[in-house]
Order: structure tokens, then sequence, then C-alpha cells
């Protein structure tokens, strides 16, 4: 990997590329389910303005993993068929 800072979807392909294909798959399998579970955790109320930094924080994850449920598998799997067509 390179020594800057390429953000998740470059590591995603990066990663699919050196794994083999089921690793891959088992790993997006697994992506998916960590960050579904993450995007389907309840966010509590805030009763007061003190109790409003967790709940922004705990929303603002919520919110990432549901995008990040289908980015990360999606670029593990897109990564490994690149992988795959560039050795054949």
């Amino acid at each position: 990997m390179s020594s800057r800072n390429d953000g998740i979807l470059a590591r995603s392909f990066v990663i699919a590329a050196r794994l083999p294909f089921w690793a891959v798959l088992a790993l997006a399998v697994v992506s998916f389910m960590a960050f579904d579970l993450l995007a389907h955790s309840a966010v509590p109320s805030a009763s007061r303005v003190a109790d409003a930094g967790p709940v922004v924080i705990r929303t603002w994850l919520k919110q990432a993993g549901a995008i990040l449920r289908f980015v990360v598998p999606g670029a593990l799997l897109l990564g490994a068929l690149l992988a795959y067509a560039q050795k054949r």
C-alpha cells in the first residue's frame, strides 16, 4: 500500500486485489453485516443540551454505516473482479 492517505475506497481495491476471491467474498459479507448492524443501531434522544453531543456522534455513525454497508462490500467485490480480469 502507498504511504499517503488514499481513502477507504482505494484501500478496499488494494486489499481485494491481494486476497483470494473466496476471502474477498467472506470479507464483503462480514463488512456488510458489520455496517448494517451499525446502521440499525438505536440513537438515544437528548433530554438536555449537554446530552446532545453523544446523540450527534451516534447519528453520524449510524448514517455512515447506512452508506458504507453498500460502498465497502461493493468496492471489495469490484476490486476482486478487476484483479481477476487483470490476471486473465
